[in-house]
């Protein structure tokens, strides 16, 4: 059974939107309530391979994957999806993550505006990635997802909680730390961090080197527009040191410092018919750097609870980003820049996984 309607999704967005500095978004929301049975099948099929040695210099010795996925929905109100979809996957005894591509049907009646709106921005090619955590000690587990369709720029996403998530078999002894962010300007991320064999020469038990692959998309801070929304896709890999504080205490201070380089987009929506700027975009190469501090746990305890909470990292930082060229948009005499130098501050938190 499927209840289709407001739901009191009008005043929980509103409230969210408030509470994070995002521009409220008004949209007219269905007032009466549609009931229709439904049904939905979903399959999957993966392929592993073994983990490859000589790439464990480089990259968490992890099993390599494809997986097929087929979904299709069907409502007695005359709804009917259906989605194709193929992923290479990263998976670790307690992780894993993704990138691939979707093709995404919805045809038949809609339940309603709203729901129509929807299935028309939602349908087409998508290209996905995300990121999974779990089983921990606890029988649970989260991941982060999103796309974008590469023809029209749209984006989706989602952040979940799994109870007795899959275990893949251990692809190794590494250990990699998966997080997701919440950053300045309304930008949520999903961030990697692991100690690759490479820089085993350089460890020091006071001081430890990661490589870090973060992904954040959203909003940009400081930038308020008329009738406009500028935001942004950005995608790094860079080198964390951090400092190996009292190690021997229940809980670890970790001050770090980051330098990444990678790849930003950024792009001007139109909120209002008579917005500042007409929709624009542009793409750039970014160098970053950052700083912070993370916390972890390290109580050794016996219970399910507190070996759990040793995997748990907590982290605040600043991070400040340069863009290597901005973009000038333009109405008649009226000018201004984006895609600039900015910064914003950011929280994280993670857990530090078994691959």
């Amino acid at each position: 059974m499927r209840i289709d309607g407001s739901l009191g999704g009008e005043r929980v967005q509103s409230l969210l939107h408030g509470s994070t500095g995002y521009d409220e978004v008004r949209l007219p929301y269905d007032r009466d309530r549609a009931y229709d049975a439904l049904a939905y099948v979903m399959a999957r099929e993966l392929i592993s391979a073994d983990p490859v040695d000589g790439m464990s210099w480089v990259i968490p010795k992890a099993r390599w994957g494809t997986e097929v996925i087929a979904e299709a929905l069907a409502t007695s109100g005359g709804e009917y999806q259906a989605c194709v979809g193929l992923d290479l996957v990263l998976m670790g005894s307690q992780g894993s993550t993704w990138i691939g591509g979707r093709y995404q049907w919805n045809e038949g009646v809609q339940a309603s505006p709203s729901a129509a709106a929807v299935a028309d921005h939602e349908a087409g090619p998508w290209i996905v990635a995300g990121a999974s955590i779990g089983p921990l000690p606890m029988p649970i587990g989260g991941y982060l997802r999103g796309g974008i369709d590469p023809h029209t720029r749209a984006t989706i996403g989602s952040i979940g909680l799994t109870f007795e998530p899959r275990q893949y078999g251990s692809g190794g002894l590494e250990r990699v730390e998966q997080a997701i962010g919440y950053y300045e300007g309304a930008v949520i991320g999903v961030q990697l961090r692991w100690s690759p064999r490479a820089v085993g020469g350089i460890e020091r038990w006071w001081l430890h080197q990661d490589v870090v692959l973060d992904y954040r998309f959203g909003g940009v801070p400081e930038v308020n527009w008329f009738g406009n929304q500028v935001l942004s896709d950005q995608i790094l890999l860079g080198h964390s040191p951090s400092l190996n504080l009292m190690p021997s205490w229940p809980f670890r201070l970790m001050p770090y410092a980051t330098g990444s380089v990678g790849v930003r987009s950024e792009r001007v929506a139109v909120r209002r018919a008579d917005a500042r700027f007409a929709e624009d975009s542009a793409t750039s190469g970014v160098f970053q750097m950052g700083f912070g501090l993370r916390v972890g746990f390290a109580t050794h305890g016996e219970t399910t609870f507190l070996r759990t909470l040793d995997h748990l990292r907590l982290g605040a930082g600043y991070d400040r980003w340069f863009p290597w060229r901005s973009r000038e948009i333009a109405n008649g005499a009226d000018h201004d820049r984006y895609l600039s130098v900015n910064g914003g501050y950011g929280a994280t938190m993670g857990w530090l996984m078994r691959w």
